[in-house]
């Protein structure tokens, strides 16, 4: 609502849509979960979800990837930023549990997903890693690209450290 009040008069072209959908510390009113997209299939160039996917659940982010594949066009791009680890370094997660929080009172204050996770996803509704940009401060999130079109895969940029800090 702000958006399009403030930033569509300068912007024409633009048109802003709330999404009105539930999270408990940025929108507590909101009815459900997720919802579609509101457009049509194959219709955008590029999505932009900088600090979305970090504040989503497992459900919602697997569903709001599938969304950018139906909407994104063959030749589009989903630039995401993301919390990641590798579940392989801890042994105790069991296999359906791809997904740690930093909050127990709001788990989506900070949500960090388990790369592999995120790849045999994005890959089951037809995005692949197109970019992957580690984060320049430990503990910060990622930058990938993500899109339909087959291009080679990137090379994890790797930070592995030893001790338990890790």
């Amino acid at each position: 609502m702000g958006c399009q009040k403030n930033l569509a008069p300068r912007a024409s072209g633009f048109r802003f849509e709330h999404h009105d959908v539930y999270n408990r510390g940025l929108n507590p009113r909101g009815a459900q979960r997720h919802l579609p997209f509101p457009a049509a299939d194959r219709s955008f160039s590029l999505v932009n979800a900088w600090s979305v996917f970090t504040h989503v659940l497992e459900e919602q982010a697997r569903h709001y990837l599938s969304e950018t594949a139906r909407v994104l066009r063959p030749d589009g791009f989903l630039h995401a930023t993301w919390f990641l680890f590798d579940k392989a370094c801890f042994p105790m997660m069991q296999d359906f549990q791809n997904a740690l929080f930093i909050n127990d009172q709001d788990p989506t204050n900070a949500v960090v997903f388990d790369r592999d996770w995120l790849m045999r996803t994005a890959a089951s509704v037809g995005l692949k890693l197109v970019a992957a940009t580690a984060p320049k401060i430990r503990g910060y999130h990622w930058i990938l690209v993500m899109a339909h079109a087959a291009h080679p895969l990137p090379e994890w940029p790797c930070r592995r450290t030893t001790g338990p800090s890790g």
